[in-house]
């Protein structure tokens, strides 16, 4: 995110995280922008202003280890969470999936391989 993503009273979207997914189920909400400057935008929490850290989206840390990650979009957050699901089934077939390995065909292979590192390399390659 930067600067320019910002505008006062624009609405936006807050995932709770540490201790803050237990108090608020973990349930995305809700805020507004006050304040935006150069590092730091400002939003209301519950009449408190709670300052995000602009490039990271999360709340400065405090000593309770309840935080928040700011989305500006529902959309963006739900893309982020499939994304983070499917990360988390490659990561399982990896791990315990690689004897499925060997049902793939060549085709699923190469397009893997060209996935992973890019076209360039699967075309430079000398064929066995």
């Amino acid at each position: 995110m930067t600067k320019s993503d910002f505008l006062v009273g624009q609405v936006v979207y807050l995932e709770p995280t540490g201790n803050n997914i237990r108090l608020n189920n973990a349930d995305l909400r809700t805020a507004t922008v006050k304040e935006v400057k150069s590092k730091y935008v400002y939003v209301d929490i519950n009449t408190f202003l709670e300052p995000f850290e602009i490039q990271t989206g999360l709340s400065k840390p405090n000593n309770n280890n309840a935080g928040w990650k700011l989305w500006l979009s529902r959309e963006d957050f739900e893309r982020q969470k499939l994304s983070d699901s499917r990360i988390f089934e490659i990561r399982r077939f990896f791990h315990h999936g690689l004897n499925q390995l060997n049902q793939l065909t060549h085709e699923d292979i190469d397009k893997i391989y060209e996935i992973l590192f890019g076209k360039e390399k699967l075309h430079g390659e000398e064929n066995p």
